[in-house]
């Protein structure tokens, strides 16, 4: 028999006034902390026994009924109180608690196949002239719960104690072991602390049956535990070990009638890999014989420590997982789930994909366009302009002083034309030579405002608007005057009016 509700990473449960309409709560109870939970589907009850998970608990007693628990309760020896009336007494939520004694007897009957077990301190008394004066006899057993039903709860009880994951490990001893820890908080208001008031383990071999309670007669902040029930597990183990020393083992046996379905059977050929055009993980596997078979997908991130039901495939033989992350890696298993009799196979093979990373090659952003403004250019002391060089390495003479030097003070050279003030180039002696013409034959004409030949506004000739200063720092605005070559021996070639520019020495 197997029975599944849903189930909470963690949670610890409180009264509230308000019913919440989700999966973490039942009832008038939720989860204190909501950020703390993870909702992970539907588990089995041994699952949840093993993993100590609270909510499938405090399910199955909504389902039953709370008067049913309760009734149940009492029948193994636990008095509730009145008050007890809620769906809290799943988890051990009780008025007055229990005693380690009544303990142990609720759980020797999941032991005993069912049956009621007396508990009794002495078994015999004898005078000193060696007679028997007492000798205790057990009274009539009476049958508390049905032999499968004791079956099954042995069943899932020791997987806490003998599988991988169960909460109980510690308590492994050399024969077999069932058994189910417990824990309780603190409770001290404004106490912001992790430790406990009680942790607990009660547990039963085919023999024996004990229960381990640590804890304080009164719980305030300085008496408190820091440990968790794998403490009272490891007690258990210590002492049950040495007090069964030399006592022949056995094993919990099947009792006679109880029926049990066999589950389908293991998944096989599972093969996993990672589709970067689809960007997901595909599976497939073989199928199993059976009908109403639902395939169960289970994954985990490496990095995880537990499972989690992915996806639900009913008859299919393929899954595909879109869920994942670039640069991840994740492990898969398959089970087949037979609806019909609510049993699960055991898993298949266990696979890991790694999602590969995702390579992005940035692009490279434009380069914005930028126009240089143009420079204006200052006005010489008789209104001419300075004109600039072309590409910083040209000069371009200013206008010619009284006396026949450059404006700049720089005086010329015997034959050097300079353009005078009127735009025609003066020599030594006073006589006007005019400018010479360009290739085509046409002189440019001349100007009378003292610019130079081939220009309406000051500029250089053939020029509209100056260049920026080169890289070299060569400044704009300013004019240095050169010696100019004569025109017989270095005339330049024109073309559209502009003059051929000479290196600066």
């Amino acid at each position: 028999m197997t029975s599944y509700g849903p189930a909470l990473e963690t949670g610890d449960w409180l009264p509230t006034s308000t019913l919440r309409d989700d999966k973490q709560c039942f009832g008038n109870y939720c989860p204190t902390d909501s950020n703390r939970v993870k909702y992970i589907g539907p588990v089995s009850m041994k699952q949840a026994l093993k993993e100590s998970r609270n909510l499938p608990a405090v399910w199955l007693l909504n389902e039953i009924g709370v008067e049913k628990g309760v009734e149940f309760a009492n029948r193994l020896g636990f008095n509730l109180d009145e008050s007890d009336r809620n769906l809290s007494i799943a988890l051990g939520g009780l008025t007055y608690g229990v005693t380690p004694l009544q303990m142990a007897v609720g759980y020797s009957a999941f032991a005993n196949e069912g049956m009621e077990v007396d508990a009794h301190a002495i078994r015999k008394i004898v005078n000193g002239n060696n007679s028997t004066i007492y000798e205790y006899k057990a009274p009539e057993p009476k049958r508390l719960m049905s032999k499968e039903t004791a079956w099954y709860m042995t069943e899932m009880l020791q997987a806490v104690v003998q599988e991988e994951g169960g909460t109980g490990r510690r308590a492994r001893i050399d024969r077999p072991v069932a058994g189910k820890t417990g824990t309780t908080q603190h409770g001290i208001p404004g106490f912001e602390s992790s430790a406990n008031r009680d942790i607990w383990f009660v547990g039963y071999t085919p023999e024996w049956t004990a229960a381990v309670w640590m804890g304080y007669d009164k719980t305030d902040r300085e008496h408190v535990l820091k440990e968790g029930s794998g403490t009272a597990a490891a007690m258990f183990s210590t002492v049950m070990s040495e007090a069964l020393r030399g006592v022949p083992s056995s094993g919990f046996g099947k009792p006679e009638g109880v029926k049990e379905a066999a589950p389908p059977s293991r998944p096989s050929g599972l093969t996993a890999y990672y589709d970067a055009e689809s960007k997901s993980v595909k599976l497939s596997w073989n199928g199993v014989d059976g009908d109403n078979i639902v395939y169960r997908v289970y994954r985990k991130a490496v990095s995880n420590s537990e499972f989690v039901r992915l996806l639900d495939m009913v008859g299919a033989t393929g899954a595909e997982d879109t869920n994942v992350a670039p640069g991840m890696a994740y492990q898969y298993y398959i089970t087949a789930y037979d609806a019909q009799s609510n049993l699960e196979s055991s898993p298949s093979d266990r696979l890991t994909v790694e999602v590969e990373e995702e390579i992005i090659v940035p692009e490279e952003p434009e380069q914005p366009i930028t126009e240089e403004p143009p420079v204006e250019l200052p006005d010489t002391d008789d209104g001419n302009a300075d004109v600039p060089p072309d590409d910083g390495n040209t000069n371009t003479p200013g206008g010619q002083g009284e006396d026949g030097s450059s404006q700049d003070g720089t005086p010329p050279d015997g034959g050097a034309q300079t353009p005078g003030e009127n735009g025609e180039g003066q020599q030594p002696d006073g006589s006007v030579t005019p400018p010479p013409t360009d290739g085509g034959g046409n002189e440019p004409p001349g100007t009378d405002d003292g610019n130079a030949p081939g220009t309406d506004g000051g500029n250089a000739p053939g020029t509209e608007t100056p260049p920026p200063a080169d890289e070299a720092g060569s400044g704009t605005g300013s004019v240095q005057s050169l010696d100019l070559p004569g025109p017989a021996a270095d005339a330049p070639e024109r073309g559209n009016g502009g003059r051929q520019s000479r290196e600066r020495q």
